[in-house]
């Protein structure tokens, strides 16, 4: 009877165990949905008429869009070792950043490698083989963790930059400008948090000069009419003009 008993109790508690994760995943999986889609509160794409996309530009949305996801899945494991509300608040925002660039590539009928993608999964080898190296790097300690966000928000940075030059769609350039605005918030982020632990950080993607200004508080948002202007050509009629670059309401938070 008591042998009859205990076992009882242990499948109940594998019982438990298991709907517990399964539950924990289901909340996890909600919650990751909610924030993407958070991002259709912050672009009005339907205000505008469809325009045309040319290969690189496709590619590149592709690229981008991973690139936030890695971001996301390595703060998201940062998080986890370290209890940082640094991590989990900026993985949130790279959720909705994410977001921004899927509903790009849903608008233009372009193959989204992040829908259904678990975190730590790429079809970008190199940028797995990035996320394992920066995952391992940053449990190291609170600081190499910190460092290891910088690295990430100088990549995103460059790559947003170099981007920015060649995409001809508005609509692209104006989700990058805004992509571009909070990831250099998110570098002078982990940047405080680092100096705050005694580190340092020089630039490994960016040039030295903006990232002086990012760190500096002088780009982004604060160099106000730099953003949101392309060559001097205003966007018009493609967005709101809420809290961020392409937000449409009060409570929107684009970075």
């Amino acid at each position: 009877m008591r042998k009859h008993k205990t076992a009882t109790i242990i499948t109940a508690v594998a019982i438990i165990a298991v709907l517990g994760a399964a539950v924990g995943a289901s909340a996890m999986m909600y919650r990751n949905q909610n924030l993407r889609q958070q991002a259709a509160g912050c672009i009005a794409l339907g205000t505008a008429p469809l325009g045309t996309l040319t290969d690189e530009e496709k590619a590149s949305l592709v690229y981008m869009v991973e690139e936030e996801k890695l971001a996301h899945d390595v703060y998201t494991a940062l998080a986890g070792t370290w209890k940082s509300g640094v991590f989990e608040q900026i993985a949130n925002s790279e959720l909705r950043h994410m977001g921004s660039v899927s509903m790009l590539l849903d608008r233009y009928g372009v193959a989204d490698p992040t829908e259904g993608a678990k975190e730590g999964t790429f079809i970008n080898k190199d940028l797995k083989a990035l996320y394992d190296k920066l995952v391992a790097e940053g449990k190291a300690s609170l600081a190499a963790a910190y460092k290891v966000g910088a690295t990430i928000e100088d990549l995103d940075i460059a790559d947003l930059g170099k981007a920015l030059k060649v995409v001809k769609n508005e609509e692209v350039a104006r989700v990058y400008e805004n992509l571009l605005i909070g990831s250099e918030n998110h570098m002078n982020a982990f940047y405080t948090q680092l100096k705050a632990q005694g580190g340092e950080y020089a630039p490994q993607y960016m040039g030295d000069d903006l990232f002086g200004q990012i760190i500096e508080g002088k780009a982004g948002r604060i160099a106000d009419g730099q953003r949101g202007m392309m060559g001097g050509r205003m966007i018009s009629g493609l967005y709101g003009q809420g809290r961020g670059s392409n937000c449409i309401n009060a409570n929107c938070n684009c970075k």
